[in-house]
């Protein structure tokens, strides 16, 4: 049974893998949105990143935007 998941999985991976998709990351540039956003930019998609810090550094990658917006800031959100 586990065999059989696994390969179903392989299969959708690799389907998926052909397609070329946009995602957004909420806090990407934190320990666990930027190791996200390496692996979704090392299988080409598009990334668009918000995160609040200003202090954290952000080294611009293929494909990649970044939005330095506080998800509670309605008046940045809207534009």
């Amino acid at each position: 049974l586990s065999l059989k998941n696994n390969l179903i999985c392989t299969k959708i991976h690799i389907i998926f893998k052909k397609y070329i998709m946009k995602y957004l990351v909420t806090g990407g540039l934190g320990y666990i949105g930027s190791h996200m956003v390496n692996k979704l930019v090392k299988n080409n998609h598009h990334v668009v990143i918000i995160d609040k810090s200003q202090k954290k550094k952000f080294t611009k990658f293929k494909n990649t935007k970044l939005a330095r917006i506080d998800l509670l800031d309605l008046k940045k959100l809207d534009r």
